[in-house]
C-alpha cells in the first residue's frame, strides 16, 4: 500500500524492539547444540563478531543494534520476520547457519543467517545464529495481548524495525508488561524512499529514527 513510480515509495512503519542480547535461555540452548555449529569453541555472537572483523562481542551488538532493518518478507513459520540490515552491503553482518540445525530454539529469539535477520514467533527448530531474545511478542493466534487484538500478526512486509539492547531487569519488566496488558510497542507511521535511502543510507537512517523518537 501506498507504493509510487518503480514502488521506490512505501508508506509504512516503524517499530522498536527491545533485545536482550547474550541472553540465559538462547545461550543454554546454543551450548546443547555445540556439535551442530561452525566453531564449537565460541557463542553464536562470539563466532559472528570474529568472522565479521569486530573486536569483541559489544563492538556486534552496537552494530546490530545500530541501524533500521527492513521487513522483506513474513512467512516460513507464522509471523516469522525476515529483516534485511539496512546498511551499504559492505557493512551488513554475515553468518552461515548451523551445520546441521537445532531442534530447539526459544519462542523470541532474534536469529541471524546469511545476511538475514529474522525473529522466531514460536519456539522449534531452527539453524540461524542465536544473537538474543525479545520480551515482545510478534504472534499470537490467541488475540489476548493487548497489541495484537486486531490482528495476530504484528509484522507487515515493508515494516522497519530498530532493536533496543535491554538487560535482565528491562527485560523481566517488558515481560511483566506484556503479562499484565501494559505494553505498548512503539511504533510510527513513515514514509521510506528507496532512492533517498540509496542516495544516502546514513542520512535516511537518522531521518527515520528522527520520526521513531520525535
Amino acid at each position: 500500500e501506498g507504493a509510487g513510480a518503480g514502488g521506490a515509495e512505501l508508506k509504512t512503519r516503524i517499530l522498536e524492539m527491545p533485545v536482550f542480547y547474550d541472553d540465559p535461555w538462547t545461550r543454554e540452548t546454543l551450548m546443547r547444540f555445540r556439535e551442530r555449529h561452525q566453531d564449537p569453541g565460541a557463542t553464536d555472537l562470539e563466532y559472528t563478531a570474529r568472522i565479521n572483523g569486530y573486536p569483541d562481542v559489544p563492538a556486534l551488538i552496537a552494530a546490530h543494534a545500530g541501524s533500521p532493518w527492513f521487513v522483506s518478507m513474513v512467512g516460513f513459520v507464522a509471523g516469522l520476520p525476515f529483516l534485511t540490515q539496512m546498511v551499504e552491503r559492505a557493512k551488513q553482518i554475515q553468518a552461515p547457519k548451523y551445520l546441521r540445525p537445532r531442534t530447539d530454539t526459544p519462542k523470541l529469539t532474534i536469529g541471524h543467517g546469511g545476511c538475514f535477520g529474522a525473529i522466531y514467533s514460536v519456539r522449534g527448530a531452527g539453524g540461524y545464529q542465536m544473537f538474543g531474545i525479545t520480551p515482545m511478542p510478534i504472534y499470537d493466534p490467541s488475540q489476548t495481548i493487548s497489541y495484537l487484538r486486531d490482528f495476530m500478526i504484528l509484522f507487515r512486509p515493508g515494516d522497519i524495525v530498530k532493536f533496543r539492547p535491554v538487560g535482565r531487569d528491562a527485560y523481566d519488566a517488558a515481560v511483566e508488561e506484556v503479562e499484565t496488558g501494559r505494553f505498548t510497542p512503539l511504533i510510527r507511521e513513515v514514509d521510506f524512499s528507496l532512492a533517498a535511502f540509496q542516495a544516502d543510507p546514513a542520512g535516511t537512517n537518522a531521518a527515520l529514527l528522527g520520526v521513531l523518537h520525535g
